[in-house]
């Protein structure tokens, strides 16, 4: 064989770069929406002054909801409280190994319950409370089996539908599904009143939802592989340190 006809075998003819190009295709548009739900994810997990307002008008809605024994205001506060995100962020940064990830996500929930726990706390305060074992507070008090199974669903659910950015419509029906705030809200109200039992059962109640939360965020985001991209995670959260 000559050296012309070697490298004419090495060059890809215009049917081969068709069938890699076809097969390629739908492996870049899963890169470019994973790519694009871990630097949304990051830009809504960010704890700005945003962040934080809504923050604390979720945990009023939310702590008065729970006084009131009003379901629906509850879940008014739980459609804007921005909770989920850093949790979601949290799970992300163990599946991609991303030490200065996992602090971030870390102090992000630490002064964000410390908020929401002072908020409901002041709020417990100053406003009457009729009866501090109602049912939407009791519901919050004594976690079971049932509420593991329904954190790690919750969970999945979250994670699945924010790694895929066409399902973001489904985010406001799984915030509320994921009840992370309700039970930090008791807290506050517990410390208002001076209630160390339902203290206990409030933080028991959390810790619970939490865990079963990170647990199947981690599970997910491995299963989706999203390990591949610790590089664009590591990026945009240096990203943000360096504008901060």
């Amino acid at each position: 064989m000559s050296n012309a006809d070697m490298v004419t075998s090495l060059i890809p003819s215009k049917s081969t770069s068709f069938f890699k190009g076809f097969f390629l295709l739908p492996k870049l548009k899963e890169y470019q929406e994973k790519r694009v739900a871990i630097q949304r994810l990051i830009e809504e997990s960010h704890a700005d002054l945003d962040y934080f307002i809504l923050l604390i008008l979720a945990t009023i809605i939310i702590t008065i909801g729970l006084v009131q024994d009003n379901t629906s205001i509850v879940i008014g506060g739980m459609l804007i409280a921005p909770l989920l995100s850093s949790v979601l962020a949290f799970g992300l940064s163990f599946v991609t190994y991303n030490l200065m990830s996992i602090v971030r996500s870390f102090w992000t929930i630490f002064r964000s319950l410390l908020i929401a726990m002072f908020v409901s706390f002041v709020v417990a305060k100053f406003i009457e409370i009729p009866d501090p074992y109602n049912s939407e507070i009791v519901s919050r008090l004594n976690p079971t089996w049932v509420y593991v199974h329904f954190a790690l669903v919750s969970g999945f659910a979250a994670t699945y539908s924010w790694a895929k950015p066409k399902l973001s419509e489904t985010l406001p029906g799984v915030a509320v599904a994921v009840a992370l705030l309700p039970p930090v809200c008791v807290m506050g109200i517990a410390l208002g009143i001076e209630d160390q039992l339902m203290l206990k059962g409030a933080f028991s109640t959390f810790i619970v939802n939490f865990s079963g939360i990170v647990i199947a965020a981690i599970l997910t985001f491995t299963i989706l592989r999203f390990d591949r991209l610790k590089t664009v995670e590591a990026l945009k959260v240096q990203e943000e340190a360096a504008s901060a």
